[in-house]
């Protein structure tokens, strides 16, 4: 799968009244999150809860370990976002966000 378009942001595909909401939406009725593949269709995807919680990663995911930060102190923490291989293709024609990261 290649993806050609992104967003910077996810949004709930249906947002509460009074929502801000992107404009131009590029997903064209597809929602606010989709992927637009090479061949140019247009698929919805759809978000657990990514749109209240934002993107989570487990202590698992922490190349060795869990970070301990003490009060006062700062670390610097970088994130590997794998994109494609965090949209799961469902049969309805629709992706499912299944977050694929990596903290080191």
């Amino acid at each position: 799968m290649e993806i050609i378009s992104k967003s910077g942001f996810l949004l709930s595909n249906t947002p509460a009244a009074g929502a801000a909401l992107p404009s131009p939406n590029n997903c064209a009725g597809h929602g606010f999150n989709c992927a637009i593949l090479v061949d140019t269709t247009i698929h919805e995807i759809v978000l657990s809860s990514q749109d209240e919680t934002g993107l989570k990663i487990p202590p698992g995911q922490v190349l060795g370990g869990p970070i301990q930060v003490v009060a006062g102190q700062s670390v610097d923490l970088n994130i590997d976002f794998n994109v494609c291989a965090s949209l799961k293709p469902q049969k309805d024609g629709t992706f499912r966000l299944k977050p694929t990261l990596t903290g080191v």
